[in-house]
């Protein structure tokens, strides 16, 4: 039997770590659908990526005001 060279290249260890982080996130989501969050934290989670968004939102528009900007650093 004749091993392919391929297997032992550096980037494929790259790969290893992504396969066995979507491992994780499988298991992740099998802990979930067994036991899920509640309609409190849900409804937290979602509160905070609506607020998230809303601030994102008006920066966008140009209405944030200037005294919650910061300035730009200047790296030397």
């Amino acid at each position: 039997m004749r091993v392919d060279p391929r297997l032992y290249r550096a980037d494929n260890a790259k790969n290893d770590q992504t396969r066995i982080l979507a491992m994780r996130m499988f298991l992740r989501m099998s802990k979930w659908a067994r036991n899920p969050p509640s309609a409190k934290r849900v409804k937290l989670v979602f509160g905070i990526v609506a607020i998230c968004l809303l601030i994102a939102l008006i920066e966008w528009l140009g209405l944030w005001p200037d005294w919650a900007t910061t300035q730009k650093a200047r790296f030397r």
